[in-house]
């Protein structure tokens, strides 16, 4: 079956589980090999949402817009989320 709606419910479901993932893990942590391994998995992300993008004739500036705001999202929300706790540890500190 060659509908290309099949490629966009993948490439939909597969931002939708990252974002969750992303939400669930940080990236950015202490443990340099966790590190290393999620930023892999995010990349290996990127690169997948790219050729499924590049399939369904998605021109590359349309792919680099997408891609960069997942990403940018993605960074936004670590730094808040990592604002948010530092906050709450010196408000528990107090």
């Amino acid at each position: 079956d060659y509908d290309p709606s099949r490629i966009n419910r993948y490439l939909t479901g597969l931002a939708a589980d990252f974002h969750r993932f992303y939400n669930a893990c940080r990236c950015i942590v202490e443990d340099k090999d966790l590190q290393a391994a999620r930023m892999k998995l995010a990349d290996t992300v990127r690169l997948v949402l790219a050729n499924g993008l590049n399939l369904l004739g998605a021109s590359n500036d349309i792919q680099y817009i997408v891609i960069g705001a997942v990403i940018i999202l993605a960074v936004t929300l670590d730094v808040v989320r990592n604002k948010m706790e530092a906050k709450a540890r010196k408000m528990a500190a107090k």
